[in-house]
């Protein structure tokens, strides 16, 4: 068994990035030749990665399927879901996963991951740039995933004092925050059929509430606010 998960990912993509046009002719078979002078390769890079031989070989089994049948189904239930007929959305995950193209650029750059990464500049013009209306790139700021982000926003707004309002249960980065800065948050119950109720937000709020937390749809409930 692969160990890291991400390694799965990861790696699945370099074979498919890296080799993929490699196996197949113009006819669109199966080049064996060039299918096991890639193995090879993959081989010898991923063990040099970190992985175990064994979880090479199963990584490549898998990869070399996913590329024959691409139009496989996706499984988007979640973990821990059992019924096809459910989907997991309490912890607002992307049932889809990332981006192919996201997990491409990932696999060519995984080997220098170890460095400090860049300030992202050409991304944040082209994020100014796609909503535009004033917007430039100096207002534009990335994070690793979005609690960074909304800690962030949370150490900003709290800094120089106030509070934040959020409903419990809730996904509570922002409250963490303030209890960091020693202030705890006003919390709102949810209602007993686990509802956000905006009304007792709103009553919840004064005039040192600086930030007022919505998930939408509720983490962990799943449920929507309308």
């Amino acid at each position: 068994m692969v160990e890291n998960p991400l390694h799965y990912d990861i790696l699945r993509y370099i074979l498919h990035v890296e080799f993929a046009s490699k196996f197949h002719t113009q006819r669109g078979e199966m080049d064996m030749s060039h299918l096991e002078l890639s193995r090879r390769r993959f081989m010898k890079t991923a063990i040099a990665g970190g992985l175990s031989a064994m979880a090479v070989s199963k990584l490549w089994e898998n990869a070399t399927a996913m590329m024959a049948d691409p139009q496989q189904d996706r499984v988007v239930n979640g973990v821990g879901i059992d019924d096809p007929e459910l989907v997991q959305l309490s912890i607002n995950e992307n049932p889809l996963g990332a981006s192919p193209h996201a997990i491409e650029a990932v696999a060519h750059k995984m080997f220098s991951l170890n460095r400090y990464p860049p300030r992202g500049p050409v991304l944040h013009q082209a994020i100014a740039k796609y909503h535009g209306n004033g917007i430039n790139a100096k207002m534009v700021a990335t994070g690793v995933g979005s609690t960074e982000l909304l800690k962030a926003i949370g150490m900003t707004a709290l800094i120089n004092g106030g509070n934040v309002v959020e409903p419990v249960p809730g996904y509570g980065a922002v409250s963490g925050v303030s209890r960091v800065l020693g202030r705890d948050p006003i919390r709102v119950s949810l209602t007993s059929d686990l509802q956000t109720d905006l009304a007792a937000v709103r009553k919840a709020m004064n005039d040192e509430t600086r930030i007022v937390t919505l998930t939408n749809p509720n983490n962990p409930t799943g449920q929507l606010i309308p």
